[in-house]
């Protein structure tokens, strides 16, 4: 990712967001404290270890896009966000980029991990899709069955610090696991596993419920031309 004029900064005791702007010899700090109630999602930037530092540098486009998103928004605000309770210090977001898909369109769920604690949190998941199990209910509150419930073998366990006010974006097709051909409504909800903030065992987290409506099949469109017409 090139970098350019934003940089964002997380500062361990106290946790501080800042942004900083960046030209050639002069750098401008801008305290995003003062930008209350803002969650950036950590994918949308790219991060540094650095001693006693966490930092992350961020693209102005994608810092201004990101500002204005629903999703950096508070839950409370964020209407679309199927935000559910929050589970050490997590809270766990499920949607869909719309709320109407055609038979045989992909549908791609958009989990979202925030993490709402004042320290740094450590998740960690396998890698695939079997690290979200979804529940999925047609519009008869019949249970739509995973078509492929057998993990395979995943990447091991992957490392996913979670700063302070950030979030975790995975993004997961659910068309190849559910059929979700037939006409209807369909109610979605995600859980996963978090680490217990008092360091022993996990706790399950869930989101809240998303609602998607699958359409009748497109027509073909008829014609009437002639026969042999161009």
């Amino acid at each position: 990712m090139r970098r350019t004029l934003f940089s964002i900064a997380y500062i361990c005791a106290p946790w501080l967001l800042m942004a900083q702007v960046q030209t050639p010899r002069f750098l401008s700090p801008i305290n995003l404290a003062t930008l209350t109630n803002i969650f950036l999602t950590v994918d949308d930037f790219e991060e540094q270890q650095v001693t006693g530092l966490k930092e992350a540098h961020i693209e102005s486009a994608k810092l201004e896009k990101a500002l204005r998103a629903n999703e950096s928004k508070p839950e409370s605000e964020d209407t679309n966000g199927n935000w559910g309770v929050p589970s050490e210090g997590f809270r766990l977001s499920l949607r869909f980029d719309k709320a109407q898909y055609f038979p045989g369109e992909p549908m791609t769920a958009r989990v979202l991990l925030r993490n709402i604690s004042d320290r740094e949190l450590l998740y960690s998941w396998d890698g695939t899709d079997w690290s979200f199990p979804f529940t999925v209910l047609d519009d008869r509150y019949n249970r739509r069955p995973d078509l492929k419930p057998t993990e395979p073998n995943g990447l091991g366990r992957i490392r996913c610090p979670t700063y302070s006010k950030t979030q975790r974006q995975f993004l997961i097709r659910l068309d190849p696991h559910y059929s979700l051909t037939g006409p209807g409504g369909y109610s979605i909800t995600v859980r996963t596993h978090v680490p217990r903030l008092d360091g022993f065992g996990l706790s399950e987290i869930a989101s809240g419920t998303a609602h998607i409506r699958v359409l009748l099949p497109r027509s073909v469109p008829q014609t009437n031309s002639p026969a042999g017409s161009k």
